[in-house]
Protein backbone atom coordinates (compact mmCIF):
# COMPACT_ATOMS: atom_id res chain seq x y z
CA UNK A 1 0.00 0.00 0.00
CA UNK A 2 1.07 3.98 -0.42
CA UNK A 3 2.37 5.59 2.67
CA UNK A 4 1.71 8.95 2.78
CA UNK A 5 3.04 10.59 5.76
CA UNK A 6 4.26 7.21 7.05
CA UNK A 7 0.35 6.12 7.44
CA UNK A 8 -1.67 4.05 4.48
CA UNK A 9 -5.39 4.62 3.78
CA UNK A 10 -6.29 2.19 6.30
CA UNK A 11 -4.53 4.34 9.66
CA UNK A 12 -6.02 7.37 8.22
CA UNK A 13 -9.85 5.68 8.45
CA UNK A 14 -9.48 4.53 11.65
CA UNK A 15 -8.82 8.24 12.62
CA UNK A 16 -11.60 10.07 10.65
CA UNK A 17 -14.21 7.37 11.55
CA UNK A 18 -16.04 9.50 14.26
CA UNK A 19 -16.14 12.34 11.68
CA UNK A 20 -16.96 10.49 8.60
CA UNK A 21 -19.97 8.94 10.48
CA UNK A 22 -21.30 12.46 11.96
CA UNK A 23 -20.79 13.92 8.23
CA UNK A 24 -23.02 10.67 7.20
CA UNK A 25 -25.51 10.88 9.44
CA UNK A 26 -25.52 14.45 8.63
CA UNK A 27 -25.65 13.95 4.75
CA UNK A 28 -28.49 11.24 5.33
CA UNK A 29 -30.90 13.44 7.53
CA UNK A 30 -30.41 16.22 4.51
CA UNK A 31 -31.34 13.98 2.03
CA UNK A 32 -34.18 12.38 4.02
CA UNK A 33 -35.55 16.41 4.46
CA UNK A 34 -34.92 16.82 0.75
CA UNK A 35 -36.58 13.43 -0.53
CA UNK A 36 -39.83 14.51 2.11
CA UNK A 37 -40.02 18.43 0.66
CA UNK A 38 -40.10 16.56 -3.18
CA UNK A 39 -42.54 14.03 -2.75
CA UNK A 40 -45.04 16.38 -0.42
CA UNK A 41 -44.58 19.00 -3.11
CA UNK A 42 -46.13 16.48 -5.44
CA UNK A 43 -49.51 15.89 -3.54
CA UNK A 44 -51.94 18.60 -4.92
CA UNK A 45 -53.23 18.64 -1.16
CA UNK A 46 -49.43 19.57 -0.33
CA UNK A 47 -47.51 21.15 -3.10
CA UNK A 48 -47.15 24.95 -2.77
CA UNK A 49 -47.11 24.48 1.44
CA UNK A 50 -44.48 21.26 1.05
CA UNK A 51 -42.40 23.37 -1.37
CA UNK A 52 -42.06 26.44 0.89
CA UNK A 53 -41.43 25.23 4.21
CA UNK A 54 -39.44 22.13 3.01
CA UNK A 55 -37.32 24.52 1.03
CA UNK A 56 -37.02 27.03 4.11
CA UNK A 57 -35.82 23.85 6.60
CA UNK A 58 -34.01 22.35 3.42
CA UNK A 59 -31.76 25.84 3.42
CA UNK A 60 -31.46 25.58 7.07
CA UNK A 61 -29.76 22.39 7.32
CA UNK A 62 -28.17 23.24 3.82
CA UNK A 63 -26.40 25.91 5.88
CA UNK A 64 -25.94 24.12 9.20
CA UNK A 65 -24.24 20.91 7.52
CA UNK A 66 -21.72 23.26 5.89
CA UNK A 67 -20.82 24.57 9.23
CA UNK A 68 -20.77 21.67 10.48
CA UNK A 69 -18.70 19.97 7.92
CA UNK A 70 -16.05 22.64 8.36
CA UNK A 71 -15.91 22.22 12.52
CA UNK A 72 -15.86 18.51 11.92
CA UNK A 73 -12.64 19.03 9.60
CA UNK A 74 -11.14 21.19 12.17
CA UNK A 75 -11.78 18.76 15.08
CA UNK A 76 -10.29 15.72 12.79
CA UNK A 77 -7.57 17.49 11.75
CA UNK A 78 -6.83 18.31 15.27
CA UNK A 79 -7.26 15.07 16.90
CA UNK A 80 -4.69 13.84 13.76
CA UNK A 81 -2.34 15.99 15.35
CA UNK A 82 -2.92 15.34 18.85
CA UNK A 83 -4.15 11.78 19.52
CA UNK A 84 -2.65 9.63 16.13
CA UNK A 85 0.78 12.23 16.31
CA UNK A 86 0.74 13.22 13.27
CA UNK A 87 1.84 16.35 11.51
CA UNK A 88 0.15 19.02 9.01
CA UNK A 89 0.73 16.93 6.38
CA UNK A 90 -1.31 13.56 7.90
CA UNK A 91 -4.06 16.01 9.08
CA UNK A 92 -4.25 17.26 5.38
CA UNK A 93 -4.27 14.14 3.70
CA UNK A 94 -6.75 12.55 6.75
CA UNK A 95 -9.28 15.84 5.61
CA UNK A 96 -8.89 15.10 2.04
CA UNK A 97 -10.15 11.72 2.46
CA UNK A 98 -12.56 12.88 5.17
CA UNK A 99 -13.61 15.37 2.37
CA UNK A 100 -13.44 12.81 -0.02
CA UNK A 101 -15.66 10.22 1.47
CA UNK A 102 -18.70 11.89 2.79
CA UNK A 103 -18.88 14.51 -0.12
CA UNK A 104 -19.46 11.12 -2.49
CA UNK A 105 -21.86 9.81 0.32
CA UNK A 106 -23.83 13.07 0.35
CA UNK A 107 -23.25 13.13 -3.74
CA UNK A 108 -24.96 9.87 -4.03
CA UNK A 109 -27.94 10.64 -2.00
CA UNK A 110 -28.37 13.96 -3.97
CA UNK A 111 -27.93 11.21 -6.62
CA UNK A 112 -31.17 9.26 -5.16
CA UNK A 113 -33.06 12.66 -4.30
CA UNK A 114 -33.37 13.87 -7.67
CA UNK A 115 -34.39 9.95 -9.16
CA UNK A 116 -36.80 10.47 -6.38
CA UNK A 117 -37.87 14.32 -7.85
CA UNK A 118 -37.83 12.44 -11.34
CA UNK A 119 -40.43 9.75 -10.84
CA UNK A 120 -42.26 12.09 -9.03
CA UNK A 121 -43.06 14.44 -12.11
CA UNK A 122 -40.55 16.65 -11.89
CA UNK A 123 -38.44 14.98 -14.79
CA UNK A 124 -35.46 13.56 -15.90
CA UNK A 125 -34.22 16.68 -16.69
CA UNK A 126 -33.51 17.52 -13.30
CA UNK A 127 -31.22 15.21 -12.66
CA UNK A 128 -28.55 16.84 -14.27
CA UNK A 129 -28.32 18.96 -11.19
CA UNK A 130 -27.49 15.69 -8.95
CA UNK A 131 -25.42 14.13 -11.23
CA UNK A 132 -22.98 17.50 -11.55
CA UNK A 133 -22.95 17.30 -7.72
CA UNK A 134 -21.77 13.80 -7.75
CA UNK A 135 -19.03 15.10 -9.86
CA UNK A 136 -18.57 18.70 -7.63
CA UNK A 137 -19.06 16.77 -4.30
CA UNK A 138 -16.02 15.47 -3.55
CA UNK A 139 -14.27 17.14 -5.08
CA UNK A 140 -14.81 20.57 -3.20
CA UNK A 141 -15.25 18.33 0.26
CA UNK A 142 -11.62 17.26 -0.67
CA UNK A 143 -10.17 20.53 -1.23
CA UNK A 144 -12.03 22.42 1.99
CA UNK A 145 -11.50 18.80 3.99
CA UNK A 146 -7.52 19.25 3.69
CA UNK A 147 -7.77 23.02 4.24
CA UNK A 148 -9.82 22.82 7.35
CA UNK A 149 -8.11 19.93 9.18
CA UNK A 150 -4.81 21.51 8.25
CA UNK A 151 -6.12 24.81 10.37
CA UNK A 152 -6.78 22.33 12.51
CA UNK A 153 -3.62 20.41 13.00
CA UNK A 154 -1.80 24.21 13.51
CA UNK A 155 -4.43 25.02 15.99
CA UNK A 156 -3.42 21.20 17.96
CA UNK A 157 0.68 22.72 17.71
CA UNK A 158 2.21 21.09 14.56
CA UNK A 159 4.38 22.87 12.48
CA UNK A 160 6.22 20.36 10.32
CA UNK A 161 5.34 18.74 6.66
CA UNK A 162 7.52 15.70 7.56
Amino acid sequence: MVDIGGKNINDYMSMVKIPLIILIAIALIQGFISAVTTIGSAVPALGFFAAIVGGVISLLVGLLSIVVFIGVCIYAGFTVVKKHSGNLLTAAVAGGILGTVSGLVSGLIGLLVGFIGAATGEGFAMLVFPIIGLILSPIVSLVVGAICSLIGGLIAGARDFK
